[in-house]
């Protein structure tokens, strides 16, 4: 049987479509959010780490059914198997604590109008469906996420109307989940800045334009999801939100973002700062020392401020994963020397952009690499022989220019873990050798635009290849 903790966690995928394949990063951050985990071994341990080993123990005992995996073989999309969901839900609402309104009437208008709404879900096919509930029975609303149907199209200004009205019932501030990932265009009213207890906003691929300044207000928020937005700058108040964990940006200037004076950010408990530019002309940037919890980080930097982001990577030594784009003052890719991260033991994931200064070395690259992109790095000496020594690698990918030689090796026994290899626009590139032994787990080869190439012949005994994807040009 299930323990307390772990079917909350389960019961929570009632709040999705059936069959709705839900981000297994999505997820993670919404329990912690829910405060559905709580950490069992040590102290130390975090809430998301915890929400991690949940979830695996549910995959385990056959309660979620992974859908689809990343290129290293982790999981990236989830929901509970369609032959369990009728048995393991059969009453949506649940004695009232979560409810499903799918456009057409609310479920919780059936039960008993005593019942208060923790949980609710809107499935619509648009917004335009929206209708107010009875304000009473939703007075104590803890999470609001919503699910439309048809992306796109008209934005979404009737949820801007709707928003202030639940904030102006006094219940409402009890809100500590809002979820509008693919909502178009939502309309936030200014006023959110009074739900002092909200912890979780997240608006990726809303291509929402602003946010209001109250949002920095919000000081119990420990994510803010604004990746694939239009949003250019943040107000500076959210610098100052000490619970933020989770920060994903999508390419906005810290210059912009906090502006004169400089008040030197306090985001001591950030494990997540995704799709921040510095710019040449950056405040002071030594405060990114302190973040010492952080495992994420992606980087836009001015190639006048890159020496100094890169002195302070080599002393980020908790990152998981780290994505880092060069460009000069015109926003075109420029040089990248970023140093040796041989002492980043848990960095599994990188992702260079830039021209590198010389030849891949073993000895700088972090020797647990699971998943490995290069573009634009213009390398003229053969990579692959470096690479394949990286024993953990499960994925590489060589985009546009990385690699502007003619021939590559894969030699004999390398790339023992490698499941997943992109070769895109390496213009160059005529001659490819497989020696025996070399890429033995592969199971997906993607080449795109290498006109000059000779297909290996060795690629026939590669008995673990299940997909191959050729295309000439874009």
């Amino acid at each position: 049987s299930l323990s307390p903790h772990l079917k909350a966690c389960l019961h929570y995928f009632r709040l999705f479509p059936k069959s709705y394949e839900i981000s297994v990063r999505r997820l993670l951050q919404l329990w912690p959010a829910e405060r559905l985990v709580t950490p069992t071994e040590g102290k130390d341990m975090a809430p998301e780490d915890q929400a991690k080993k949940d979830f695996h123990q549910l995959v385990l005992m056959n309660m979620i059914e992974v859908v689809k995996l990343k290129s290293d073989g982790r999981p990236k999309t989830c929901r509970v198997p369609s032959s369990l969901s009728d048995y393991l839900f059969p009453d949506a609402e649940s004695g009232g604590v979560f409810c499903i309104h799918d456009g057409s009437r609310s479920n919780a208008t059936s039960s008993s109008s005593d019942l208060c709404v923790c949980r609710l879900a809107e499935h619509l096919d648009n917004l335009s469906s929206i209708t107010p509930s009875d304000k009473k029975q939703f007075e104590y609303l803890h999470s609001y996420l919503f699910f439309v149907k048809r992306k796109g199209g008209k934005p979404a200004g009737e949820f801007g109307n709707l928003l202030k009205m639940v904030i102006a019932i006094r219940g409402y501030r009890l809100l500590r989940v809002l979820d509008l990932e693919d909502v178009y265009k939502p309309v936030l009213p200014e006023t959110i800045g009074k739900l002092q207890l909200l912890r979780y906003v997240g608006l990726r691929r809303t291509f929402i334009d602003s946010i209001p300044k109250s949002l920095g207000d919000l000081h119990s928020l420990e994510t803010l999801d604004m990746k694939h937005t239009n949003i250019t700058s943040l107000p500076k108040s959210i610098w100052k939100v000490k619970t933020l964990r989770h920060l994903y940006l999508n390419d906005i200037h810290l210059q912009m973002s906090v502006q004169k004076p400089f008040v030197k950010p306090s985001l001591t408990n950030l494990r997540t700062l995704w799709g921040l530019s510095i710019g040449k002309k950056s405040p002071p940037l030594n405060w990114l020392e302190n973040l010492s919890d952080l495992k994420n980080l992606g980087l836009i930097c001015n190639i006048a401020s890159l020496g100094k982001i890169t002195n302070l990577i080599q002393g980020l030594t908790s990152l998981e994963s780290l994505r880092l784009r060069s460009i000069n003052d015109f926003y075109v890719p420029s040089d990248l020397a970023i140093g040796s991260l041989n002492n980043h033991k848990e960095l599994k994931e990188l992702y260079l952009l830039g021209r590198l200064p010389g030849p891949l070395k073993l000895h700088e690259l972090p020797p647990n690499l699971r998943i490995f992109t290069l573009s634009l790095s213009y390398l003229s000496e053969d990579p692959m022989p470096v690479l394949g020594q990286l024993r953990e690698l499960k994925a590489l990918r060589l985009f546009a220019h990385s690699y502007i030689g003619e021939k590559m090796t894969c030699g004999n026994g390398g790339f023992p873990q490698l499941r997943v290899l992109k070769l895109w626009v390496l213009k160059e590139l005529k001659e490819w050798t497989i020696e025996e032994g070399a890429m033995t787990a592969l199971e997906k080869l993607e080449i795109r635009n290498c006109p000059k190439l000779k297909m290996p012949t060795e690629l026939t005994k590669l008995s673990n290849l299940k997909e191959l994807t050729l295309v000439k040009k874009f």
